[in-house]
């Protein structure tokens, strides 16, 4: 290894300045630590989610998972970079915390009451049928979430300062990304967990209406079909609201009650608006409703 003092002489460069050097790169290091963070965090907690209802007719399918990573990427970006603006575990474990507890945030709050305020604003005429969660349901889930989500993202938070300058220093390119392998399996994890919190009863119900709305479909005129397939199907329940049915059709949930799954999911028609019950993501009932004023 060249000694330092014939580097910086060859380099022509004084000790502040190196130390200057350092310091920055530690802390761009540190700002990508945390976009790359709260990257991951929003792929595994919102990816599939967009990428299934994608598939069954959901309406705005990818706009939590745009929400999500520019929340959390920006949120990760402002953690990492001040952590190692201060280089302190402290600081480190303190700014991560909150980074945790906004992400715990976002995760109790993008399906219950960030989409619903976009949808509302888009269609005002579904003002009535979207309920959105008491303050109540709302805190109670934060403080659940978050005794999943804080406790790995605030110690990851307080081991940056070792993770960055085993990056910024390693002399191998295996060493300099493994701190970002690291923060992939907290953050995958954690991501995971939002999903289950926030996204699977809501995508198991509108995977389950659709999947019988498309059979619907298929079958309309079809006088041959199996009755044990319809009765698979639960195809009986639009039995009342099959004129309203057609292949063009956007879905969305309208209400939930997450302790006994029940769903209620609004499929908005070519002409008409249907709202359905799920339980335990099977079709229960479903019914035409007017919107006009």
């Amino acid at each position: 290894m060249l000694d330092m003092e014939f580097v910086l002489k060859s380099e022509n460069l004084s000790y502040h300045q190196v130390s200057a050097s350092i310091a920055h790169k530690k802390r761009m290091t540190g700002l990508w630590y945390g976009i790359f963070a709260g990257g991951v965090f929003a792929l595994t907690g919102w990816g599939w989610d967009a990428y299934v209802l994608s598939q069954f007719h959901g309406y705005l399918p990818w706009f939590s998972l745009t929400f999500a990573l520019l929340f959390c990427a920006a949120v990760g970006a402002l953690a990492g970079w001040l952590t190692m603006r201060f280089e302190k575990a402290a600081f480190g474990f303190f700014f991560w915390l909150l980074a945790a507890l906004a992400f715990t945030w976002l995760t109790s709050a993008l399906n219950s009451l960030i989409k619903p305020a976009l949808i509302l604003r888009l269609n005002p005429a579904l003002s009535g049928l979207l309920d959105a969660p008491s303050s109540a349901d709302t805190l109670e889930q934060f403080w659940v979430i978050a005794l999943f989500l804080v406790p790995l993202t605030a110690i990851s938070g307080a081991l940056q300062i070792q993770f960055v300058e085993s990056s910024v220093f390693s002399p191998s390119r295996f060493g300099k990304f493994t701190p970002f392998f690291i923060s992939l399996i907290i953050m995958t994890l954690n991501g995971l967990t939002a999903d289950t919190f926030s996204n699977k009863t809501f995508r198991g119900g509108v995977a389950a209406v659709d999947t019988t709305v498309q059979f619907v479909v298929e079958n309309k005129n079809n006088a041959n079909v199996d009755k044990d397939e319809i009765r698979r199907m639960r195809a009986r329940v639009f039995t009342d609201v099959q004129e309203s049915v057609s292949a063009r059709r956007s879905l969305l949930v309208a209400s939930s009650n997450k302790v006994f799954e029940e769903v209620y999911v609004l499929i908005h028609f070519e002409k008409a608006w249907v709202n359905c019950l799920t339980v335990s993501e099977q079709l229960v009932m479903c019914k035409n409703i007017d919107l006009s004023p």
